[in-house]
């Protein structure tokens, strides 16, 4: 069975590390960097977002799989971060699929759209 969020693997040392970035590592962004975490990652010209939220989307993704590992999953983090930077982009990626990023995550949480006459038709 596919995990929901979707997942990246990293091989560091010789070891595949499995990253996720599930509902609760999202709250736990959310609760860390605020609810608008997400438009932190969006920066534009030369502007650079935080290495911090960055390290922290790693490491958050990391917790699921490896957090009863004993393995220190900052510097864990740090180094897959480091040897590839492009791995926050992929880990968004597979947690915000294209067209699910934007659909309600309960039924019914969405906007009420009043029907117009032509649309019951």
């Amino acid at each position: 069975m596919a995990h929901p969020t979707g997942t990246v693997t990293a091989a560091h040392n010789g070891k595949t590390y499995t990253l996720r970035l599930t509902m609760l590592g999202i709250a736990n962004l959310q609760e860390k960097h605020g609810n608008t975490f997400l438009s932190k990652l969006d920066v534009a010209g030369d502007e650079m977002p935080s290495m911090r939220l960055l390290l922290d989307v790693v490491t958050t993704s990391l917790e699921r799989d490896h957090g009863k590992d004993g393995v220190d999953l900052v510097a864990l983090a740090d180094d897959i971060f480091t040897q590839d930077p492009e791995i926050v982009g992929r880990i968004m990626k597979a947690a915000f699929p294209p067209g699910e990023a934007t659909k309600p995550a309960v039924a019914g949480a969405g906007p009420r759209v009043k029907k117009t006459k032509a649309a019951r038709v």
